[in-house]
């Protein structure tokens, strides 16, 4: 049994815009809107907060020390084994992400403000397992399943 502690990152990234127009302009509003969201979502893109990214590319057997480390960078931990070889660690594990609108519409009098933007969560599990390499410096079975995670 594995007792490695799973990692659970949340990263939130929350977006909100507010404008406020009286009566007369709200004709020009209704054919700015769609002009307006465009430029919400790309605001929206450039917010984006940092976050640990997948490396999809698969580890296979036969992968050199170097490969594995040009591909996955530096491992988190080295541990020697009896037989010459060496455990590399890195940390596996997936990564989810769940976007949510939001908008907002108040009148009061002759005012009408739109509220609107956009939110994103990404949640991030990870637990740190070994990649182990034989004494030539190639990698052997068993090779963990999942995808590297790197912060």
């Amino acid at each position: 049994m594995n007792n490695t502690p799973n990692h659970h990152l949340h990263h939130a990234q929350l977006t909100f815009h507010s404008l406020t127009f009286n009566s007369q302009t709200l004709k020009l509003i209704y054919l700015l809107l769609p002009l307006a969201l465009a430029l919400a979502a790309l605001s929206l893109v450039s917010c984006a907060s940092p976050s640990p990214r997948i490396i999809n590319t698969p580890i296979h057997e036969g992968m050199t020390g170097a490969e594995l480390q040009s591909t996955f960078g530096r491992p988190l931990q080295i541990e020697r084994q009896p037989d010459g070889g060496e455990d590399w660690f890195y940390n596996f594990g997936t990564q989810g992400r769940e976007s949510q609108p939001i908008s907002e519409s108040v009148v009061s009098g002759n005012q009408h403000s739109y509220s609107y933007g956009h939110s994103t969560t990404t949640t991030t599990t990870m637990t740190r397992l070994p990649v182990h390499l034989s004494p030539t410096g190639r990698v052997i079975d068993p090779i963990p399943a999942g995808s590297i995670i790197v912060e």
